[in-house]
């Protein structure tokens, strides 16, 4: 958008093609550096690239219950599908867990940890599962004890969107 705008008042300006390109790129450019936070103090950076990671991280969320949901449940691929986007769900709640938390969302405490640990203990209790059901040996204890780390971890979620969106959680 940016640089289709430069390049039009570059060329209504008179420059030759090549100038309006050069002076095109050099306009995008700075305005690429003005727009990305020059000036900004550490914690406002910090607290930007938590936001960007955050929503990242919900971003993922939402493609893996898509994922999950799209799933049919007869079909001889089910579980191997429910398994890869499980194990996706799983390493996005770890790399959310590696996100330095800024102070203004300190009150996410060990949230971010918590919904890491159990989602990660969910999807091996899933994998515990399921890995035998073609054989015949699917695993209904570890599917129970999945589905309650599954829902622990979404109720850490639930609380961390909350805190995030400012909403006062102590009553939850």
């Amino acid at each position: 958008m940016i640089l289709v705008y430069n390049y039009c008042v570059m060329n209504r300006m008179g420059l030759t093609k090549h100038n309006a390109m050069l002076s095109c790129a050099i306009l995008s450019s700075a305005t690429i550096f003005l727009l990305s936070g020059c000036g900004q103090s550490s914690d406002e950076i910090l607290l930007d690239e938590y936001r960007s990671g955050m929503e990242t991280f919900f971003e993922k969320v939402d493609d893996a219950n898509e994922t999950i949901n799209s799933i049919e449940a007869g079909s001889e691929e089910a579980s191997t599908e429910l398994l890869n986007a499980l194990d996706d769900l799983s390493e996005a709640c770890s790399d959310m867990a590696e996100l330095e938390v800024p102070d203004d969302f300190a009150n996410l405490g060990d949230l971010p940890d918590e919904v890491s640990d159990y989602m990660k203990e969910a999807v091996d209790a899933y994998h515990r599962a399921y890995d035998g059901v073609y054989d015949g040996n699917f695993d209904e204890s570890a599917l129970s004890a999945a589905d309650e780390y599954y829902e622990r971890a979404n109720i850490r979620i639930r609380k961390m969107l909350s805190i995030l969106h400012g909403e006062n959680t102590s009553e939850q």
